[in-house]
């Protein structure tokens, strides 16, 4: 006599488990790139970039006919033409209306030679905010803006055009137009009157020492 057996057909609870946190993961991945909120930030800040980009373009066209860049800060009149023809409208940011910022240097000249425009980006981690002492801020700038100006205008830190330290018992520069990796410095090309060539068992005591 023979006997039949009948296959259960189902899954197991290990295949479910497993079905079910597939599915999970990719519910989590189409929420995350359809999130209306990362979309609309995203949408910020590449208007913030375009903005910027012609708002650089202007001012460079400016200088080409003025030998100058604009005396004033113009971006405060965003929403108006006062730069045309170099740009018809000055652009606000385009989440809350708000000028961008500006740095003219020298800031009281009737005849600006430098500049550096900013914006804070949303999106954390955005290669063009790679300003280190301005947390996702993004800036565009005159051929000839130095570093340490750049950094003043968006963080009021006040940065030294040259720095100082003790090397091998003489105090010379460490560091100029960006931060020094070395301390302790100075500003001043004296390094602050420190003894440099002061010695302690046969070695410099006030060499500036790398971090």
């Amino acid at each position: 006599m023979s006997q039949k057996f009948s296959k259960k057909n189902g899954f197991t609870l290990s295949e479910v488990l497993v079905t079910v946190t597939i599915l999970v993961i990719l519910s989590m991945t189409v929420l995350i790139g359809l999130n209306p909120l990362i979309q609309i930030f995203r949408g910020y800040d590449a208007r913030r970039k375009s903005d910027l980009y012609k708002l650089k373009n202007a001012f460079e066209s400016y200088y080409v006919d003025h030998d100058c860049y604009p005396a004033t800060d113009v971006l405060q009149m965003c929403g108006s033409n006062i730069l045309d023809p170099y740009l018809k409208v000055i652009p606000c940011d385009p989440q809350d209306g708000t000028p961008y910022s500006l740095t003219l240097i020298p800031s009281d000249s009737v005849c600006p030679q430098q500049y550096a425009i900013y914006s804070t980006l949303m999106r954390p981690g955005d290669s063009q905010a790679n300003i280190p002492d301005c947390p996702q801020i993004m800036a565009v700038t005159s051929p000839n803006m130095y570093y340490v100006d750049i950094v003043e205008g968006c963080s009021a830190i006040e940065l030294c055009p040259a720095y100082y330290g003790c090397s091998n018992g003489m105090c010379t520069s460490v560091a100029r137009d960006r931060k020094p990796t070395c301390a302790p410095n100075y500003c001043d090309p004296d390094c602050g009157g420190v003894n440099c060539a002061k010695k302690v068992r046969g070695k410099y005591v006030n060499e500036c020492v790398a971090f």
